[in-house]
């Protein structure tokens, strides 16, 4: 009996230096002075690393110790709410509000977190930025010399910390005498920075601008350079839709012609903050393949002859190949109240709705007409294939398959996505591309024209039921690789 005594004395003077420290622990958590010691994200790859400034709907982590009995939280002063199942001790798991109010639109506004427990207040130093500064567009007199006024338009110019006019050869020359005016009248909620040219700025540039939230850039020139046209986003866009080119030295644009015969005035497009790019609408089809020429301050550039190559189209369902049969297809015009809305004449689509696990259905059938714009002897690998296409709704499950040159062995899996940002895009027509190997079998031009057929089917090789599946295609061309 005594040795069992002694056993329980031994136990027991194990246990309640334990308990001690655990009582220590809840009591620190309730009544110790709270320490911030970090903030990090909730992302488990960066979860070591700190950070001292965030962004509104951002979840972060605030780290340190007796945070457990917390019972306000606060950033820029202003009360949030928060989960009490996200607290621990050593951790508080928030998210910014949305609708924070943010030092960069009062800077009265205290940069900080604070945390208020039973044991104390804890602080730490934190920074909520504004969202990200863009430019709209710049304005200035050809030619700028030092001490003429450049003005930038645009958004978000909070937290302004620098401006840097940074030549081509890599001088840089900071503006320290501006002034930002934030939302200059009702009627334009744009912000504006206005500087007076420095002297020995290089002719051709960049003008930086740092805020808080970003650094931005928009080009400069001081002189009247000549415009230059690199590409186009569609080189036939359905008529009606807007498409736009790019390049460079789109200063004071005065009019855009297309292939020689169509004139678009300035009333017609406009032209990016950056200046290299114009967005417009082709008001009605060219009678021939030509090129696009800016008409601009620095005088005028002219494109490629690429532009509507109709020497190159294959399928027009108007005056090139035709519709021969299909499954849920029919022929389109548009009419501006349904879609597509706008189309070059004819355009054939297929309306479905409630569509669920079928192989082949929404087949167009069609017979194309192949030219001599390309050599015979040109691989089928060097050739692209383009073709306009309008979504009116998410394809959900559903894929083509698509053969040219027909001999049942259709290539499938395919989601059409814009040649330009490579994602699919409803609502309006879009260019699509891809190599023609890879979808037939002739292994040269001169092959494929000995078969006419094209074919799209479309397939939904899940259960899932898509409500609503709608397309129409035009234009489908052939164009040989640069």
């Amino acid at each position: 009996m005594k040795a069992m005594a002694n056993i329980k004395f031994f136990l027991l003077a194990l246990v309640i230096p334990v308990l001690a420290g655990f009582v220590s622990s809840c009591d620190n958590d309730d009544d110790g002075a709270p320490v911030i010691l970090q903030v990090r994200t909730t992302d488990p790859e960066k979860a070591d690393s700190t950070f001292v400034q965030g962004t509104p709907g951002q979840m972060i982590v605030i780290e340190g110790r007796n945070l457990g009995s917390v019972k306000d939280i606060y950033i820029n002063d202003q009360k949030i709410s928060f989960n009490h199942n996200y607290v621990t001790s050593t951790s508080i798991i928030v998210v910014i509000p949305a609708n924070l109010e943010l030092s960069a639109y009062d800077p009265s506004l205290p940069k900080e977190i604070k945390v208020v427990t039973s044991g104390g207040i804890a602080t730490y130093a934190f920074h909520v930025l504004a969202a990200a500064p863009s430019v709209i567009r710049t304005q200035m007199s050809f030619p700028v010399m030092p001490g003429d006024p450049i003005t930038i338009f645009g958004t978000n110019f909070y937290e302004l910390e620098k401006i840097v006019m940074v030549g081509k050869n890599g001088s840089e020359i900071e503006i320290t005498d501006y002034t930002w005016i934030d939302t200059p009248t009702a009627e334009d909620e744009t912000s504006t920075i206005r500087f007076n040219l420095p002297a020995g700025a290089e002719d051709m540039g960049e003008i930086v601008i740092t805020c808080a939230a970003a650094e931005i850039s928009v080009p400069y020139a001081l002189t009247v350079q000549p415009p230059v046209i690199k590409s186009f986003s569609s080189d036939m866009p359905v008529v009606g839709s807007e498409f736009f080119i790019t390049g460079e030295n789109f200063l004071s644009v005065k009019s855009v012609r297309i292939c020689n015969e169509i004139e678009i005035s300035e009333d017609d497009f406009r032209v990016s903050a950056t200046n290299d790019t114009i967005y417009m609408k082709l008001p009605s089809a060219p009678s021939a393949v030509g090129s696009i020429s800016v008409s601009a301050a620095g005088g005028v550039g002219q494109s490629d002859p690429t532009f509507y190559p109709l020497g190159n189209v294959i399928l027009d369902f108007d005056n090139v190949g035709g519709f021969s049969w299909g499954a849920d297809a029919a022929m389109y015009e548009g009419d501006g109240a349904n879609p597509p809305f706008i189309t070059t004449g004819k355009a054939c689509g297929v309306v479905k709705s409630n569509v669920g696990q079928n192989w082949w259905f929404g087949a167009i059938y069609a017979n194309a007409v192949y030219t001599n714009s390309i050599p015979d002897s040109t691989p089928t690998s060097e050739i692209l294939v383009r073709y306009e296409i309008y979504m009116t709704y998410p394809f959900g499950t559903i894929t083509h398959s698509i053969q040219i040159g027909g001999d049942n062995s259709m290539t499938s899996g395919i989601v059409p996505v814009s040649a330009i940002t490579g994602e699919p895009e409803y609502g309006k027509w879009i260019p699509v591309e891809m190599t023609l190997s890879d979808v037939c079998t002739q292994a040269t031009y001169g092959e494929l024209k000995a078969n006419n057929t094209f074919y799209i089917v479309s397939v939904n090789p899940q259960t899932e039921v898509v409500p609503n599946y709608e397309f129409y295609i035009d234009n489908i061309r052939l164009i040989k690789k640069k």
